[in-house]
């Protein structure tokens, strides 16, 4: 394999704001810890309290839900350093997709853990520890429930709701057997049927995730975290308590937006008045205050008044889930984090989160975006050379691309122009001598056979398209296979059609291709 980079910042898949941020903008510096850079984890490690207890209640809660995983001695180690207290975290979390979703999965977990290695090697007497913090809790079925294989969904069909995580996977072996059917009838098409045969064998979406991710990065020292646990959800209580009684998120949150807003960004998240949700059994509605003394959750008979609804949060907590607002700072209370390795998307809401932080006094971890790639084999690569562009010109604007192809350049009617113009000036001078009113009727004449020489101008590319039609036929699939609906291939394929495709070792490849501090697309190329 050999990799190539790219800036990210020339990809234009970037809104203002991730573009801005990773241009170290010193306007958004009061809204985060600090910019991601390798020296800035040193304050972020000396800002870090977590206390021994909550080191206990962590390291038993990770113990507790990965009993039944074989656990690698690298992850077994990284688990028990998480009790000392030069021992840290950096995570990155995701929602429970079907055979892990989109190739960008698993990115982000090897951007995870490549940032662990690049600090241990930055500060070898401290431990840190990649974690990935499944979204056990979220209940959004329909983003959960598929994944595309060479451009065709495969889905899992169930009318259950509720966490995600709780589901169990009847009707699921019709989407495994789908998988199998697709992934192709090589060796290594069959050992990932196998693998995803065995971990949707589970009782659970949860279940199944954790094996599957143990399976694919145990090696690496992952860690796996679900955050749907009555001991961690024990930490939170006080923090959910204010959201419950006073509400504070929606007034800070809504203030480090106002500030986004006044900078000319786009903010990604609303808040709402209480940014919880109630878990019950095939559902997760959310609460609202109904009066000085009431809640109340959301199409449910649910209701408590002030002393009630605290007696359950304490007795409890894991009946209560934090949304996308509160669901960061949950994470930050229960780990001894240093950053966050989050999307594009995911970078954009943080950044409206500071104020809740600071709020309740909990440390902001700093944000890092994860690593992007494009995989391209050697059929795709040949493909590209044939019609004479390179991978990295798909960035380019398409029309840009359009005249590179068929050569659009080379029969301008530019050289005919100046010559027009040139000619003009005679006849203006001469239609002056004779009367000074004609030459604005020159000038006319000249727009008129400029707009001439325009049109034709076009029919000549126009013509040059339909000779070349074979070549932008094939530039519009190489377009929708490295950038389907525009976005990275990334955003919609699943990994396991690249790891048939180029082998077992691609994993390894990547991890040492990342850097999630650098900013770059890596392009991989299959040799």
């Amino acid at each position: 394999m050999q990799v190539a980079r790219f800036p990210l910042l020339q990809t234009r898949q970037l809104d203002r704001l991730v573009v801005d941020y990773l241009k170290q903008d010193q306007s958004l510096s009061s809204l985060i810890a600090d910019f991601p850079k390798l020296e800035s984890f040193k304050n972020q490690m000396d800002n870090c309290s977590f206390s021994k207890e909550k080191r206990n209640v962590l390291v038993s809660s990770i113990n507790r839900q990965n009993k039944t995983l074989q656990l690698s001695s690298l992850t077994s180690q990284n688990i028990d350093s998480l009790l000392k207290n030069n021992s840290y975290s950096v995570t990155t979390g995701h929602q429970l997709n079907l055979f892990t979703g989109p190739t960008y999965f698993v990115f982000k977990i090897l951007s995870c853990v490549k940032l662990t290695l690049q600090l241990k090697d930055r500060f070898p007497d401290q431990h840190f520890v990649p974690v990935y913090w499944m979204a056990a809790e979220d209940h959004d079925f329909e983003e959960v429930n598929h994944t595309y294989l060479y451009g065709k969904k495969v889905e899992w069909d169930s009318t259950q709701r509720g966490a995600v995580g709780n589901l169990n996977l009847g009707g699921v072996e019709l989407a495994v057997q789908q998988f199998g059917e697709l992934i192709g009838n090589t060796q290594e098409a069959a050992n990932c049927a196998a693998l995803m045969a065995t971990a949707y064998s589970k009782s659970s979406l949860a279940d199944a995730t954790r094996y599957l991710v143990n399976e694919l990065f145990g090696k690496y020292g992952l860690v796996i975290l679900d955050g749907n646990d009555h001991e961690l959800k024990q930490l939170f209580i006080p923090i959910m308590s204010d959201e419950l009684l006073h509400q504070s998120s929606f007034k800070t949150t809504n203030e480090t937006s106002s500030q986004l807003q006044e900078l000319g960004y786009k903010t990604q998240v609303n808040p709402r008045a209480i940014n919880l949700f109630y878990l019950q059994q095939n559902a997760r509605n959310r609460i609202e205050k109904t009066d000085d003394n009431g809640w109340k959750v959301i199409d449910s008979n649910r209701e408590w008044n002030r002393d009630e609804l605290i007696e359950e949060l304490e007795n409890q907590p894991e009946n209560f889930s934090p949304n996308v607002v509160m669901r960061p700072i949950y994470q930050e209370v229960v780990l001894p984090n240093l950053a966050y390795i989050g999307g594009p998307g995911e970078l954009a809401y943080w950044l409206q989160l500071k104020s809740t932080f600071d709020h309740h006094r909990v440390a902001f971890p700093l944000l890092v975006l994860r690593d992007s790639a494009l995989l391209i084999s050697e059929k795709t690569n040949q493909r590209f050379i044939k019609i004479g562009l390179r991978v990295e010109d798909v960035f380019e604007d398409k029309n840009v691309l359009i005249k590179k192809l068929v050569n659009a350049d080379e029969v301008t009617l530019d050289e005919e122009k100046n010559k027009l113009n040139e000619l003009f000036i005679s006849i203006k001078e001469k239609a002056k001598s004779a009367d000074a009113t004609l030459e604005g009727a020159a000038n006319a004449e000249l727009q008129k056979q400029i707009t001439s020489l325009d049109t034709f101008e076009k029919r000549i590319v126009k013509a040059l398209k339909v000779k070349e039609e074979v070549k932008l036929n094939q530039l519009d699939k190489l377009l929708n296979e490295v950038l389907p609906n525009g976005a990275l291939n990334e955003r919609r394929d699943n990994y396991f059609q690249y790891q048939v495709e180029f082998g077992e070792g691609l994993m390894d490849e990547l991890l040492r291709a990342f850097n999630p501090l650098n900013g770059e697309l890596k392009i991989v190329y299959q040799n």
